[in-house]
């Protein structure tokens, strides 16, 4: 990419550090979800952004979104360039794990087979079968083998899309008329891109169509793709209709759903899964009314929906259109309060709005309002999408200035979608009909953190005293004596005696936070369906120094965020006092 003007502001990184630029929202999201690896006109993205920013701000900019997704300047050029991540054969030099090597010989079968292919329907079916040889390795709660199959999975990945993106992709005749482009954008764009970001992928309501540029998009396609309950996802050549799917064991962005039609009555009747639209075709009549067409096609999941669970929804949806994203767009205070606590109140005050009118609403819907399988499947889905547009909302507020150092916004984000993770894993018990014969079934969600609580707070007393007498020992070392204080420590080895007493302490205090850590992680190996752990579930990136847990909070889970709880594997930076407070423990000596 030229960078014309603004290489000179790219150079001298350190003052970026100092300089907090006020981005635009649209831009810093925009640079945040960029993959140079995926947009292959990612150097026209940036140089259209750059454009817009002064020089300080393009500086702030490259170190703050493209410098860690590996874009570097190429001062002698002036351009910025992409050299690419770890291909598959660098990381299987690294596995040493003989099962995980064996996989990476297949992917390589895979590659070599899916480069021969020219047809797109058996290239889809295998690419998303090979998948499976990854995700199907368990790994153990091996943290080592979290971090070697997650490398392995995204260099193959990698492969994947550069393969796709020169693939011949031959589509055979369809009633919507889908070109190679179509596919190839879907597969890359759409497929996998959602493999690679999971949670943090990132789809749109159709209500948001409604303010579309395009008058046709807006005035034609919106209002028929809401009915539809359609997603969409907006790329550089092609805007894709993403219909719902029946069951959640199903994946909406399957490219081979994506391309299946299916057809009845002898071809009188055709159904599609979803389509896409070329920007660069919305001025030909023809191909308008034939979108149109195809748009009435896509497969719409009837449910019969109670008035009172869309009213839980809609309220939910004001509540971030109106509360939630507005506090989100406010500046932060600049009160004489340090910059990381202003960020935390706001946070904190978002979490407030959050509970108080959407979360502590869910059990009166689920108990009151939900009386059909249709009310409890439209709650899941919907319920599902929000949180995971909270999520990249929160996500979009990090990309401001330096919020990307905050713990508190990333906290929240991982509150989010842990939120969202314990839905899927109680959802046959959350949303049933079954809760209204029985209120409490949803009881069990208090158990974990009811068991950390009593477990921290039985060891909290016992660990105080030994710290406060190793406190008081080291002090007496450590201050100086003279005269007959050390003729009196030399001749009864007092300094000797308390050095033996200090490590005896230090030995005691150890096994009291390994017992506790230890204790810790059984609750949660014997609740798997109540709590998440992080690492191992794909929220956060492996790391053997340390478990984040997330333990649902409030009597039924649902009213409140669970509360996150980091604990090291190292007993030395195991702290029960900050513990104590993340789990709301008070402990009177």
């Amino acid at each position: 990419m030229d960078a014309g003007g603004g290489q000179g502001a790219l150079q001298g990184g350190q003052a970026v550090r100092e300089f907090r630029p006020r981005i635009s929202p649209d831009i810093s999201s925009e640079l945040l979800d960029l993959d140079p690896l995926l947009n292959a006109k990612w150097q026209v993205t940036v140089s259209a952004a750059f454009k817009r920013l002064s020089g300080d701000e393009r500086k702030y900019a490259y170190y703050r979104y493209l410098a860690p997704k590996g874009i570097r300047i190429d001062a002698e050029n002036k351009r910025l360039t992409f050299a690419g991540r770890p291909s598959l054969a660098e990381i299987k030099l690294k596995l040493g794990s003989s099962k995980l090597i064996a996989i990476a010989n297949k992917l390589e079968a895979v590659l070599a087979t899916l480069s021969d292919l020219r047809d797109a329907i058996p290239y889809v079916d295998l690419l998303e079968a090979s998948l499976s040889l990854i995700n199907d390795f368990h790994s153990e709660e091996d943290l080592q083998q979290i971090r070697l199959k997650r490398a392995l999975r995204q260099a193959f990945l990698d492969e994947l899309v550069m393969l796709t993106r020169s693939a011949p992709m031959v589509v055979p005749t369809t009633h919507r008329g889908l070109s190679s482009g179509a596919v190839r954008d879907f597969v890359i764009e759409v497929y996998l891109k959602q493999q690679m970001l999971g949670y943090r992928f990132r789809v749109r309501p159709a209500e948001e169509l409604k303010l579309h540029a395009n008058a046709f998009i807006r005035d034609e396609i919106a209002g028929e793709a809401c009915i539809r309950q359609c997603e969409f996802v907006s790329c550089e050549r092609y805007l894709f209709l993403i219909g719902p799917v029946r069951s959640f064991s199903l994946n909406p962005y399957s490219a081979r759903r994506f391309l299946y039609e299916d057809v009845l009555l002898n071809g009188s009747a055709v159904f599609f899964n979803g389509m896409a639209i070329p920007f660069v075709s919305l001025e030909k009549d023809e191909i308008l009314k034939h979108l149109s067409w195809s748009l009435s096609r896509v497969v719409t999941v009837e449910r019969q929906v109670s008035a009172g669970v869309m009213a839980i929804m809609d309220a939910a949806h004001k509540t971030r259109v109106e509360l939630l994203l507005p506090l989100l767009a406010e500046d932060i205070a600049a009160d004489g309060a340090g910059y990381g606590m202003a960020v935390a109140g706001k946070l904190k005050v978002f979490e407030e709005l959050l509970v108080n009118n959407v979360l502590v609403k869910l059990p009166q819907a689920l108990r009151v309002f939900a009386r059909t399988n249709d009310d409890h499947d439209y709650l899941f889905f919907n319920l599902h999408a929000y949180f995971l547009q909270l999520a990249a909302d929160v996500r979009d507020f990090s990309g401001r200035s330096s919020l990307v150092l905050s713990d508190s916004v990333e906290e929240l984000e991982l509150c989010i979608l842990s939120y969202l993770r314990l839905l899927e894993k109680r959802r046959d018990k959350v949303f049933s009909l079954s809760l209204r014969e029985d209120p409490v079934a949803l009881d069990d969600a208090k158990l974990p953190l009811q068991e950390f609580r009593g477990l921290v707070k039985g060891f909290v007393p016992k660990a105080r005293q030994l710290a406060l007498k190793r406190q008081q020992i080291q002090e007496v070392l450590l201050a100086p004596s003279g005269g007959v204080g050390r003729f009196l420590d030399n001749t009864f080895n007092r300094t000797e005696r308390r050095g033996l007493e200090f490590e005896r302490l230090e030995r005691d205090l150890a096994l009291q936070k390994k017992q506790c850590l230890v204790g810790l992680i059984r609750i949660c190996k014997r609740y798997p369906e109540l709590t998440v752990y992080l690492e191992l579930e794909g929220l956060v990136v492996a790391d053997e120094a340390l478990r984040r847990y997330a333990l649902p909070a409030g009597q039924d889970g649902l009213g409140q965020l669970p509360r996150l709880v980091t604990l090291w594997e190292d007993q030395l930076a195991f702290d029960f006092e900050v513990i104590a407070e993340r789990l709301g423990v008070v402990v009177s000596m």
